[in-house]
């Protein structure tokens, strides 16, 4: 993902993302698909801890939901995570290239 850090300033909720937060919404927002902690975090060579904090602030604004796998042997600490359409277009809304006039 290459996100313009110059068009991610100007973003209403940029002042309250980290790099590393933007970079899991783009990730997240190219694969589209369901996550789970672990590998998230291998992905962005960070710790589980780190990604469960990461999924509370972007779920808290409404970009990413995560939530705990049901079934036979679900871990309670486990958690799958997916973007959600407001990620989904904050990460469109970032990586646009702005229009340029020629010279």
């Amino acid at each position: 993902m290459n996100v313009n850090v110059f068009t991610a300033i100007r973003h209403e909720d940029a002042d309250e993302m980290t790099i590393r937060q933007l970079a899991a919404l783009g990730v997240l927002a190219e694969s589209a698909r369901e996550w789970g902690t672990k590998e998230l975090a291998t992905h962005l060579g960070v710790c589980k801890s780190a990604v469960t904090r990461l999924c509370a602030k972007l779920g808290r604004l409404g970009y990413l939901t995560c939530r705990q796998p049901v079934g036979r042997g679900a871990d309670g600490r486990m958690r799958i995570i997916k973007i959600t359409a407001d990620g989904s277009a904050l990460v469109r809304a970032l990586t646009k290239t702005p229009n340029r006039e020629a010279a």
